[in-house]
């Protein structure tokens, strides 16, 4: 081993030998912290020594040998026998410790008498572990070394409690008597060791690090170089790797019991110290030497282990079952003395048991704690052992729905499995307010309504029986606002009576319940009656309070939806993309899924089809598709915009073959999974099957009540249809119906019917209506639906002979639509259909379908579910879902996702169900 730093030190015991060789005596007395070098000095000194026509004779101390009697006077020699034939002579004392003294003082002298020139060296290593018999040998032949060529060099830990402070101040109390004491290394020091090992450019790059990790403790210093002899890549930070780990538990394994209790529970304290004294069972004062030894050492700096993989080592060195003990006396000290929850909870959890009543209390709490903080596994680690200690069905019941929200939170599917018992605790009365309202929208999420109604009116008992209080009440009214905007079949079943606190121009709440019921109220207003500037503002006002957590999500979502619904999207971009990075901060795959939805589907409205098509993929992978539930229709709606206007066709009729749940065509994500598909079936002329999307869509919104165009703009869509195809009057119809149903805050809706009405009118009032519309898109921001714009008025203008301003509106809507990602827009303005309608190719074919299969197909495409469907047209279930696998058979498809693929209803006759089910 390398001696850096350590040349003065040698220097000095080899001036103590020149003296010696002079006749005169001397005791040196070598101390320094755990593996600080003072054997490797003790060796060093050996060899110079004998190199140099010098005798050295040797021994070590054991911890094992201390109370053996005179261990290290017989190994001395034991030695001079093996190495110099010196056989002692016989003693007359009585007393076997003095008699060993003087054997040691004659040995000594009989082997200088032997040959003078060669001064004898006796070095005595962890002189703290020596036993009581040869100490005072020691202490015998030390004073009576003035004038003799003998020296003494002793080599012990710097601890005066661990040497003993009466025997250090025996010795050096002797005029020929001196202190050694070996600091840690400095940074060059540390250097100069690993320049020993590794490469110029390697110990520069790692010297510094290396200090700081091992304190200077030499023997450290060398285990990281050896960590570091290979690195895999030479720009890779310091590796602290095995090497590193056994040295350090070398060291502390050498220390004395107190030392490595200390050590132990510093490592299960987590760097901790406020407990320590307690968990060791020692005076305060006892614990800061030792603190200090270790630190002096280099083993930790203020309390704390320098790197996580020295505590790991000591951790994993304990026994299993005492490192557990000493985990959980840790919880109940730092519970005792008033510790955060989540430092004694991570302890019970350590310990896997909770003994006391707090513990379930303390995990809890914990639990929201780490969610807050957004370290979801730490919070379902202290909520399973939480269930595993609750003592009731309450208990039990709170601390499951704390684990089907952390659950959600990374992976809504498998949240899933907790509903059958939370569902049963809202029936028996043992969960109520938030966990029962997270529930709740959890059944939505899967496409469960019914079983939230059931709740929802469960709850409503409960507060007809005077047993809720008001957060919970409100809690009530949102969560029925919340399941009526999500099925709005169910609203007459779920909606609440308006009260004092629904308005929205109401101050903002700080609960989370309240705050809900308001944004949830926000949003209701938006789709009722239209976008106004105080709906708009109150929005707003909801999300500048609103602190992302569990509790705020829903809340967040609405009022973020209310701004989209209202036609902001310059607003809503303005709050989705912090909330989408705060999510991403948070490690939180189903918020980042769900914001990175929400701004996608606003970077759309903006014409940015690049970060539309990035964001839609990104929350397709944050969670599985299957994860998605009902709302798997947002993103998959998202990325067949995207991709259709981007003009890839065929990757966005691929989306089209995802499966999607039955229950998604009753929310207001099938609505705009609808318009999505119809969009893709326009774009591809399949015009049957488009105009078969857009009138769904419009039945779906005018029978939920919010026929809004700025959610969905079905109107204009189909009118394209219809001029497509021909049939101008009912075009023109369609666009005039959409436009009077615009109001103010209409911007971009306004835009696109204006554009569309262009489309369908004289030449002469085109070139007014386009401006208009250009106008308007261009002050909401979105570039794509202004490109088509600029390009159908590029036509106009090159009908009428202004041939330079036509080039010049070309040029620009190409060079947005460009900036868009989007598929260069045509200058011709859309007009009546050619007769070549695009049809898909299905087995068999839509003539294969009988009138009764064909209308239930046609029901289904629009998004009806089962029992809609069975209500529609007088049958039952059964005979619903009979008739659509044969239609799924006949046409090869897998699911009612796939039917408006190549059908054409046109020429059936709607009206009479009884018939066409015949």
């Amino acid at each position: 081993m390398s001696l850096a730093e350590r040349d003065q030190c040698v220097h000095s015991l080899m001036k103590s030998l020149d003296e010696c060789r002079q006749g005169k005596g001397s005791v040196t007395l070598v101390s320094g912290s755990i593996a600080s070098g003072k054997t490797a000095l003790l060796h060093e000194f050996a060899e110079h020594a004998t190199t140099s026509n010098a005798r050295f004779l040797s021994a070590t101390c054991s911890a094992a040998e201390s109370d053996l009697p005179l261990g290290v006077i017989d190994q001395i020699i034991l030695n001079a026998r093996t190495a110099y034939g010196y056989e002692p002579g016989g003693d007359d004392g009585n007393d076997r410790e003095p008699a060993g003294a003087r054997a040691l003082h004659r040995l000594c002298l009989d082997i200088a008498d032997r040959d003078a020139e060669r001064p004898l060296i006796i070095g005595i290593d962890d002189i703290e572990y020596i036993d009581t018999a040869s100490r005072q040998c020691v202490l015998y032949l030390a004073r009576r070394l003035t004038a003799s060529p003998v020296m003494v060099v002793l080599a012990g830990s710097s601890d005066p409690q661990s040497v003993g402070w009466q025997f250090q101040a025996e010795l050096l109390r002797q005029p020929h008597a001196s202190a050694i004491r070996l600091a840690s290394l400095t940074p060059a020091g540390t250097a100069d060791v690993l320049a020993d090992h590794l490469a110029p450019a390697e110990t520069q790059r790692l010297a510094a690090a290396c200090h700081q990790i091992s304190g200077g403790n030499p023997l450290l210093v060398h285990a990281l170089a050896e960590d570091n002899q290979s690195p895999a890549d030479p720009s890779a930070p310091i590796e602290v790797g095995d090497a590193f780990s056994r040295a350090l538990l070398n060291c502390l394994y050498r220390c004395d019991p107190p030392t490595l209790s200390v050590a132990q529970a510093l490592a299960v304290l987590d760097g901790l110290p406020t407990g320590l004294p307690a968990l060791v069972n020692m005076e305060p004062e006892q614990v800061e030497a030792i603190l200090r030894s270790l630190q002096s050492a280099g083993l930790v700096n203020r309390g704390h282990f320098r790197h996580a993989v020295a505590q790991t080592a000591v951790l994993q060195s304990l026994d299993p079952q005492e490192r557990r003990r000493l985990h959980l006396r840790a919880a109940v000290i730092l519970h005792d003395i008033g510790s955060p929850a989540t430092e004694v909870a991570g302890h019970l959890v350590a310990a896997k048991r909770v003994t006391d009543a707090w513990g379930v209390g303390v995990l809890r709490e914990a639990a929201e704690q780490r969610l807050s903080d957004g370290d979801v596994g730490a919070a379902l680690d202290a909520l399973d052992l939480a269930y595993q200690a609750s003592s009731g069905e309450h208990e039990r019941a709170t601390v499951k729905s704390l684990m089907a929200v952390a659950e959600w939170r990374i992976n809504p599917s498998s949240a899933r499995r907790h509903l059958p018992e939370l569902s049963a605790a809202v029936q028996r009365g043992d969960l109520a307010g938030r966990p029962a309202i997270d529930l709740i929208d959890r059944l939505l999420w899967h496409g469960r309504p019914e079983d939230a109604v059931d709740l929802l009116d469960r709850l409503s008992e409960r507060d007809r029986a005077g047993e809720l209080d008001a957060e919970s009440q409100a809690a009530l009214r949102a969560i029925a606002l919340s399941i009526a905007f999500l099925y709005p079949d169910t609203a007459e079943q779920v909606r609440p009576e308006a009260t004092d606190g629904d308005h929205t121009d109401e101050a903002i709440p700080a609960s989370p319940l309240s705050l809900r019921l308001q944004s949830a109220t926000v949003r209701a207003a938006i789709l009722a009656d239209g976008p106004d500037s105080a709906t708009v503002s109150h929005a707003e006002q909801i999300l500048q309070v609103a602190r992302l957590d569990d509790t705020t999500l829903a809340p967040i979502t609405a009022a973020l939806l209310a701004l989209f619904y209202a036609d902001r999207a310059d607003k809503a971009a303005a709050w989705s993309a912090p909330l989408l990075a705060e999510a991403d901060l948070r490690h939180a795959p189903t918020w980042q899924a769900i914001f990175g939805t929400l701004h996608g589907l606003v970077a759309h409205r903006q014409g940015d089809l690049a970060a539309a098509e990035q964001h839609g993929n990104t929350a397709l992978t944050r969670i599985s598709p299957r994860c998605w539930g009902v709302a798997i229709g947002a993103p998959l709606a998202l990325l067949i915009l995207a991709k259709t206007e981007m003009g890839k066709h065929d990757d966005a009729a691929e989306l089209l073959h995802h499966p999607v749940p039955d229950a998604m065509f009753r929310t207001p994500y099938g609505l705009h999974y609808l318009h999505a598909r119809g969009r893709h079936m326009l774009a591809t002329k399949h015009f049957a099957a488009a105009l078969n999307d857009f009138q769904a869509c419009g039945e779906l919104m005018q029978r939920w009540g919010f026929d809004l165009p700025s959610v969905v703009p079905w109107r204009s869509e189909a009118a394209q249809v219809r001029l497509a195809q021909g049939r101008g009057d009912e075009a023109r119809r369609l666009v005039e119906e959409q436009l009077s149903m615009l109001g103010p805050g209409h911007t971009r809706a306004r835009g696109i019917s204006l554009r569309a009405m262009a489309s369908i009118t004289e030449p002469r009032q085109r070139p007014q209506l386009l401006r208009q519309a250009a106008e308007v898109l261009q002050a909401c921001g979105d570039r794509l639906e202004l490109a088509r714009t600029l390009a159908a008025l590029s036509h106009v203008k090159e009908e009428v002979g202004e041939s330079s301003r036509a080039r010049a509106l070309e040029r620009w809507a190409q060079n947005l639509a460009a900036t868009c990602y989007a598929e260069t827009p045509s200058t011709e303005p859309p007009g009546p259909g050619d007769g070549t309608e695009q049809h898909a190719t299905v087995d068999g074919g839509a003539s294969s379908l009988s009138n009764a299969e064909r209308r239930v197909a046609e029901l289904a495409a629009k998004g009806y579910t089962n029992r809609e469907i069975s209500c529609k047209l007088y049958v039952t279930v059964s005979t619903v879902e009979q008739h659509l696998t044969r239609v799924y058979r006949k046409l090869n498809v897998n699911s009612r996702a796939d039917l408006p693929l190549g059908l054409d209803f046109d020429d059936l006759d709607f009206d009479d169900h009884t018939k066409a089910i015949a």
